[in-house]
């Protein structure tokens, strides 16, 4: 019988208490080890015959050293092996693009045991995997990561314009295209982070939480559980005199800190709200408890005064709820106060989605899909908007007038969720 590494069962037994006794074995102390064996084999060589039955004896303890030295070395490559991965709830597409939409939260699960739990509107790719680690690049959205510590473990994230390096740790990763705005909350471990604005890397350790903000050349650093958001736009709050100091970029294992100005009193009475507490209440999945600081401020007024991050949440939170009729209102109000931004431009996919729903709804759905595809050809729900267009199309239309559109979708994402049924209609004469 076979063991998995090619060795006879006995053997691999024996290996295996080797494994135990002695641990693991670097490259380095097995080529040393196979050198000694060598070399001592032939020493054995030359022995003289009267010697034979004690050389014997040794030659075949050195040859039981020896196949586990061997077999050492062959764990060794065997670890050596590229990492895998697979994907719970959803699809990767080629070349390891992901873009998560607005009802399943994906999670990547690496054959070391890390993962990368992917957040509503997570757009980016597996980049390249080997022995030591991967590389992913995301694009645009947050993941929730968690790394294995392992030796000569390594891994590398870019976000937008920023790298982060870790070995072993777990921290969320949230990069905002639209405003330019890099979050790193660390929970365990310890990363650095590299950016356009400075050569150096902020080192951060546990319990930390990077924010940088790319058009005003700000970065802070805070704890993970301290107030509000001191990152917020100059235009809407300064900082307050008990926020965390504003930081620098700093060198590798130190910050620099300048004092931080008081914040005038008619400054505090018109900054809107922080979006501190409905991110921590998405952090954790308590979607009742936006819905509810909404209703508690009023509706309308949390739609007038709110940030884009928080409508977007406002918008997630309606849709769990099944709360459409508030996730429309927000969405319409993210595309009247953020018009043209990211955000907007995905709501107008979102709305289609809502009044597809509905009783008749279809052609209204159909222009929303139409308009998104126009506004974001490339975006994180043009696959899924022409998708949702072509099988509406062919149910207004018929199915030669969803044809063009099936080819077009196999043209663009020949492994897309939408693939198949573009397959039926693209070959209806």
């Amino acid at each position: 019988m076979m063991s998995d590494d090619g060795l006879d069962t006995p053997l691999a037994k024996l290996a295996d208490l080797a494994h135990d006794r002695l641990g693991e074995m670097s490259d380095v102390q097995d080529a040393r080890g196979l050198a000694a064996v060598t070399a001592k084999l032939g020493e054995l060589d030359r022995e003289p015959r009267r010697r034979f039955q004690r050389s014997s004896l040794v030659l075949a303890c050195t040859a039981a050293v020896l196949l586990l030295a061997l077999a050492g070395i062959g764990r060794s490559l065997l670890r050596k092996s590229p990492l895998t991965y697979v994907v719970q709830g959803a699809e990767i597409q080629s070349g390891g693009y992901f873009r998560v939409g607005e009802h399943a939260l994906p999670t990547i699960r690496f054959s070391d045991g890390s993962k990368l739990d992917l957040m509503a509107g997570a757009r980016g790719r597996v980049a390249s995997l080997d022995a030591d680690g991967a590389r992913v690049m995301l694009d645009e959205g947050e993941a929730q990561v968690d790394v294995v510590p392992r030796p000569g473990a390594r891994w590398l994230f870019d976000a937008g314009p920023f790298l982060v390096r870790v070995q072993g740790t777990e921290f969320s990763l949230a990069w905002k295209s639209d405003e330019g705005r890099l979050d790193v909350r660390l929970r365990k471990g310890a990363v650095s982070v590299t950016g356009p604005d400075s050569d150096q890397a902020f080192a951060l350790h546990a319990g930390q939480w990077l924010t940088v903000r790319l058009g005003s050349h700000e970065a802070f650093v805070r704890s993970l559980d301290s107030g509000p958001d001191p990152a917020a736009p100059a235009s809407n709050a300064a900082p307050s005199s008990t926020s965390e100091p504003k930081v620098a970029p700093p060198a590798p294992e130190a910050t620099s800190t300048q004092p931080a100005r008081p914040r005038p009193r008619s400054a505090a009475r018109l900054a809107p709200p922080s979006d501190f507490e409905w991110s921590s209440a998405r952090a954790g999945g308590e979607w009742q408890r936006i819905l509810d600081s909404a209703s508690r401020r009023g509706l309308d007024r949390a739609l007038a005064e709110r940030s884009s991050e928080d409508l977007a949440l406002l918008a997630d939170a309606a849709h769990y709820l099944h709360r459409d009729d508030i996730a429309e209102q927000t969405l319409l109000a993210q595309r009247r106060r953020f018009a043209g931004s990211t955000r907007a431009k995905d709501a107008a996919f979102l709305l289609g989605r809502i009044v597809e729903a509905r009783p008749g709804g279809a052609s209204d759905a159909l222009g929303w899909y139409e308009r998104h595809l126009k506004e974001a050809p490339t975006g994180v729900y043009a696959s899924e908007a022409l998708g949702r267009k072509m099988t509406v199309l062919a149910r207004l239309q018929g199915e030669a007038a969803a044809r063009p559109i099936a080819e077009e979708y196999l043209r663009r994402y020949p492994d897309g969720t939408y693939a198949r049924a573009a397959r039926t209609y693209a070959r209806k004469p």
